[in-house]
């Protein structure tokens, strides 16, 4: 609450140098609705947060982005408590990445977005991919390299997710496929050995 015309001076100091109502309610320990009320007696625009209104979806993503080290354009914004980049857009939240792909791409992404670098909070462009397009790469190098995809059904189509057991030797075989051999074993009848 302001008291006096001594904190309403320094209320109104705050304003003229562009702090935030927030701010200045945190800092002075008063409530940021008479910040508000002394901002609009001194016919100062509002302000919400620290970045300006009225700019589009990029570009407000782009004043929330500073250059770093190494060729990456790190985030200044908001996170996750995981610690991914997020912002607010008209009542509405997007990942960095997703935009960072747009950016990049004209198109959002397919699944979700990252920064292949490594680096979390990087939403360079260049470095941002999305989940199918890493999926495309992955399966490009393994070909590339000779190595085959991981298998998922045995040859007589069992999902070896549900039916694979391993060997001792780390060989994976299909328990569905052994429960019909044996099921076949035991219905054939069985061979008659001529007595002498």
């Amino acid at each position: 609450m302001i008291v006096n015309s001594q904190s309403l001076e320094h209320v109104r100091a705050l304003l003229a140098a562009g702090r935030s109502n927030r701010a200045i309610a945190r800092e002075l320990g008063i409530n940021a609705k008479r910040v508000a009320t002394v901002r609009a007696g001194m016919g100062l625009p509002s302000t919400r947060g620290r970045f300006p209104a009225g700019l589009s979806l990029v570009e407000s993503w782009r004043v929330r982005t500073v250059p770093g080290a190494g060729g990456h354009l790190m985030w200044d914004g908001a996170t996750t408590k995981q610690g991914s980049p997020v912002m607010r857009y008209r009542r509405d939240t997007y990942t960095a990445h997703r935009i960072a792909f747009k950016v990049r791409t004209g198109h959002w992404p397919d699944g979700t977005a990252k920064a292949e670098c490594g680096v979390r909070l990087c939403v360079e462009p260049s470095h941002v991919d999305d989940t199918a397009t890493r999926n495309r790469d992955r399966k490009a190098l393994a070909a590339v390299l000779g190595r085959n995809p991981r298998v998922t059904h045995c040859r007589r189509g069992h999902d070896l997710a549900v039916h694979a057991s391993y060997r001792e030797d780390g060989i994976r075989w299909c328990r569905a496929c052994k429960r019909v051999k044996r099921a076949a074993s035991a219905a054939s009848p069985a061979a008659v050995i001529p007595s002498a």
